[in-house]
C-alpha cells in the first residue's frame, strides 16, 4: 500500500523505558530536549513533560493514538531509539497504521554494552533457540542487575512455563504485573499459567485485562481472546465463548502471521460450543485440510486434537518421506508389526490416536535433528551412529520409547549449543 508521506494516518506509541537512576534519567532529558531544539523541532508527537517521570526515571509512554503523516512518525521513531540507548530496560512499541493495515512497525529497546541490558538480550535469544536452562540463568542474571527489569521477569516466567516449573512462571508473571502494569504480555502468561492449573475465573481476568491494555495491532491481543473463549468453554459458559470466537475469526491473518496457526483450535472450540448452544458452525474446510503437520508441532494443543482425530496415511507417508529411514524402521518406532503398518498404508486406514501421538512426537524430534545437522542424510547418519554420550547407544534405539525421546531431544539441544559430553 503506497501512502504519500504528508498523508494523515493512524500513529501508535505504547511502552516504558526504565533509566535506574536520577543521573542516567536526566541525561536522558537533556538528549530529548536539545535534539528537539536543534534537530526535530516540532516534528516529534510527544512532549517530554508527558512522556519522563521524575518520580519513577522512566519514560512512561500511555497508550497514544495520534493522526498525523509518516514523516512525524519516523521522527518521533527515530527520537525514540536514541533515547532507548540510555536505559536498562523496558520497549516502546510504534505503529503506523491505515484502514486496518500495519504499514510499519518498530520495538524500541535499549541495545546498550550494559551488562543488564546484554544479559537480557542473550537470554531473549537462549529462549528463542530453545535453551530454556541457559536462558533461565542468563535472565536470572539481567534480573540481578536491575531488578526492576519487568520484560526480564516476563521473559522468565515464560521459560519456567515451558520448563513446567509453574509456580515460579507465576511468580515471574505476578512480579513483570507489579514492575509494569501496562504490559498485556505477563498477564497473558499468568492467564496460561492458571489454565495449566485449572484455575479458570483468575484465568479470565488475567486474559480480559491482556485484552483491555494490548492493541488489535498486537498478536497476544487475539491470543488473549482465543485463550479467553478457551476457558469461558471450560466453564461451560458457552453463550459467553461463542462472540469471542467469532471475533477471532472473522479477523484474516496472513498465514505469515503468528496468531494463523491458531485458526483450527479457534474452529474446533466453535464446532463444540455451537453444538452446546443449539446453534451451528460448519468448518469452511476439513480439520486435516486446514492444517499442516509442520506447523502444528510447536503447539501441544494442536498435536492433541490431530492425534485425537488420527492421521491419515497420506500424512504418515509425506512425513515418512523426509527422512531416508526404512518403513520397517517406522515400525519398530510406533511399536507395531511391519505388515500392519503396510496395511495401514495400503488400505488407507487412520491411525489410533496413541499410534498418531507417537508418530508426531518422533517426527517433532527428527525435525529439530534436521535443524540441527543441516539434512536427513546427516541426521540419519547420526541415529545410526554408537553416541559415548548416550553409553555407547545408537540414537535410533531410543526412538520407541517416550523417555526415550526425551533424552534424544535433550542431546539434540546440547549439540545445538556445543556441548559434547
Amino acid at each position: 500500500m503506497n501512502i504519500e508521506r504528508d498523508t494523515t494516518t493512524k500513529l501508535i506509541f505504547k511502552g516504558r523505558l526504565e533509566f535506574g537512576s536520577e543521573r542516567t534519567f536526566r541525561m536522558a532529558l537533556r538528549h530529548w530536549e536539545t535534539r528537539v531544539k536543534n534537530y526535530f523541532k516540532t516534528e516529534v508527537l510527544l512532549k517530554a513533560d508527558e512522556v519522563f517521570n521524575t518520580e519513577s526515571y522512566t519514560l512512561d509512554v500511555p497508550q497514544q493514538v495520534i493522526m498525523s503523516t509518516e514523516k512525524h512518525w519516523r521522527s518521533t521513531t527515530d527520537l525514540l531509539k536514541e533515547i532507548a540507548q540510555y536505559a536498562l530496560a523496558g520497549n516502546v512499541g510504534a505503529w503506523w497504521v491505515n484502514s486496518g493495515h500495519v504499514l510499519g512497525q518498530y520495538t524500541i529497546e535499549p541495545q546498550n554494552d550494559r551488562s543488564a541490558v546484554a544479559e537480557f538480550i542473550r537470554g531473549r535469544e537462549l529462549t528463542q533457540q530453545g535453551a530454556l536452562e541457559f536462558a533461565q540463568e542468563a535472565l536470572s542474571s539481567a534480573i540481578s542487575k536491575f531488578e526492576r527489569n519487568a520484560l526480564a521477569y516476563e521473559r522468565r516466567g515464560y521459560v519456567n512455563y515451558k520448563l513446567k516449573n509453574f509456580k515460579d512462571a507465576q511468580y515471574d508473571f505476578s512480579k513483570s504485573i507489579q514492575i509494569n502494569p501496562n504490559n498485556p504480555e505477563p498477564y497473558y502468561g499468568r492467564g496460561m499459567v492458571r489454565m495449566i492449573m485449572n484455575d479458570w475465573e483468575p484465568a479470565i481476568q488475567d486474559f480480559n485485562a491482556a485484552l483491555e491494555i494490548s492493541l488489535a495491532v498486537q498478536p497476544v491481543h487475539w491470543l488473549a481472546r482465543l485463550r479467553k473463549a478457551e476457558c469461558l468453554f471450560h466453564c461451560k459458559r458457552f453463550a459467553e465463548a461463542a462472540p469471542e470466537l467469532k471475533l477471532f475469526l472473522q479477523k484474516q491473518f496472513p498465514d505469515t502471521h503468528p496468531v494463523f496457526r491458531f485458526r483450527p483450535k479457534a474452529e474446533y472450540l466453535l464446532e463444540k460450543v455451537s453444538i452446546s448452544t443449539g446453534s451451528y458452525y460448519i468448518r469452511k474446510e476439513a480439520p486435516e485440510h486446514n492444517i499442516n503437520i509442520d506447523n502444528i508441532l510447536a503447539d501441544d494443543y494442536l498435536m492433541m486434537e490431530y492425534s485425537k482425530s488420527g492421521m491419515s496415511s497420506t500424512d504418515f507417508l509425506s512425513i515418512t518421506s523426509n527422512y531416508n529411514i526404512p518403513l520397517i524402521e517406522w515400525a519398530r518406532f510406533i511399536q507395531t508389526n511391519p505388515s500392519e503398518l503396510q496395511l495401514h498404508i495400503n488400505d488407507n486406514i487412520t491411525f489410533s490416536s496413541k499410534d498418531s501421538e507417537r508418530i508426531l512426537e518422533i517426527h517433532r524430534v527428527l525435525k529439530q535433528g534436521v535443524n540441527i545437522f543441516g539434512s536427513s542424510n546427516h541426521l540419519v547418519k547420526w541415529l545410526y551412529t554408537d553416541i559415548p554420550a548416550l553409553g555407547g547407544k545408537q540414537p535410533q534405539t531410543f526412538l520407541d520409547n517416550t523417555f526415550g525421546l526425551i533424552i534424544i531431544r535433550d542431546e539434540l539441544t546440547r549439540i545445538e549449543h556445543g556441548i559434547f559430553s
